[in-house]
């Protein structure tokens, strides 16, 4: 259990930053998704498991800094 815990922690801090990426306009939703996809499958994310980022926050909820 504690494998999977070390491995939803380092899909969520990698996820974290692609999070940022695509509220800074550096990705894609396309491109979001797509990484979320492919990190979940590199720490063994289970697809449908509830630790997942799917999709990125709407752009218009979030606040923008530059």
């Amino acid at each position: 259990m504690a494998e999977y815990s070390d491995s939803v922690y380092k899909y969520r801090i990698a996820m974290s930053t692609v999070s940022l990426l695509y509220r800074k306009g550096i990705v894609s939703e396309k491109e979001y998704v797509a990484s979320d996809t492919i990190m979940a499958k590199k720490y063994g994310i289970y697809l449908d498991s509830i630790f997942r980022n799917k999709s990125p926050e709407p752009l218009d909820s979030v606040s923008l800094q530059s």
